[in-house]
């Protein structure tokens, strides 16, 4: 017999995990937006959005870097 995998994922998860995508610098403004829509529609849908604050700074080559753009986020 085949054993089954878990099929749900903890919104938790997803949350740290574009928090994490959204600070990095190897990703495109296009993609951090795609996570951006689809992290909001879960958080929103499951009722865990407590809102985000715009990064100052992009984390590259393990230090930060000040810059300034809206689809730079962390979301609490």
């Amino acid at each position: 017999m085949v054993s089954r995998s878990r099929k749900t994922v903890a919104v938790e998860d997803i949350r740290k995990w574009v928090n994490k995508f959204l600070a990095t610098d190897s990703t495109s403004p296009e993609c951090r937006l795609a996570c951006i829509e689809l992290l909001e529609h879960f958080l929103f849908d499951t009722g865990n959005y407590k809102g985000f604050q715009y990064l100052e700074g992009v984390v590259r080559g393990g230090e930060v870097v000040p810059t300034r753009d809206d689809t730079r986020r962390y979301y609490h």
